[in-house]
């Protein structure tokens, strides 16, 4: 995720990721932010457009002790889709929101021009799967499909291919995506 300067208080975060789904992207981004707000992220209510292109949540959190809410959104383009998450302290979210949503509207602008970086195909050791890395990503662990991956930057990694079961009634994305960030934040990470 890329930090982008407020101007003021308030976070923009944005970042450009391969796309599956809007759904598992969105469900991935919440899931990887739990660790930036300590496991305290909680998703409010979260929507998908018709076109299953698009995806819209409200969250509330704390870092450092402070309590913040925000909106993160996902848009697929192509092959990509592109995440901003924008938050700030409770208190104040009122007053910064537009000045946050203009940083990054202006970021965005660019966002469809820029290329993504190449990504690497790589076969983990055992054989069970192939995955695409961007620059700097090594695998440090594979067995039968399940992998950690690492990036350069202090702290990136992620853990992929672990199976967790999402118990709901409803076919309703939006609904899904709640519980997968509830036992998400529930989860030890």
């Amino acid at each position: 995720m890329h930090s982008l300067p407020a101007g003021g208080s308030g976070t923009v975060l944005t970042t450009t990721l391969a796309s599956g789904s809007v759904t598992s992207v969105t469900q991935a981004l919440v899931r990887d932010l739990q660790p930036y707000f300590g496991g305290t992220m909680r998703v409010l209510n979260a929507i998908e457009d018709r076109s299953g292109a698009q995806v819209q949540a409200s969250f509330s959190a704390q870092l450092g002790g402070v309590p913040v809410i925000g909106l993160l959104a996902v848009a697929e383009e192509g092959t990509w889709a592109h995440a901003v998450v924008i938050f700030d302290e409770s208190r104040a979210l009122a007053e910064s929101l537009n000045r946050l949503m203009r940083v990054a509207r202006a970021d965005g602008e660019g966002a469809s021009t820029a290329s993504p970086e190449a990504l690497t195909r790589t076969t983990v050791p055992d054989g069970s799967v192939n995955i695409d890395l961007a620059p700097g990503w090594v695998i440090r662990r594979a067995d039968k499909g399940a992998m950690d991956i690492q990036g350069q930057a202090p702290g990136s990694g992620m853990s992929l291919g672990a199976v967790s079961t999402v118990p709901f009634t409803s076919a309703d994305p939006a609904e899904a995506l709640v519980i997968m960030a509830q036992q998400a934040g529930r989860a030890q990470l």
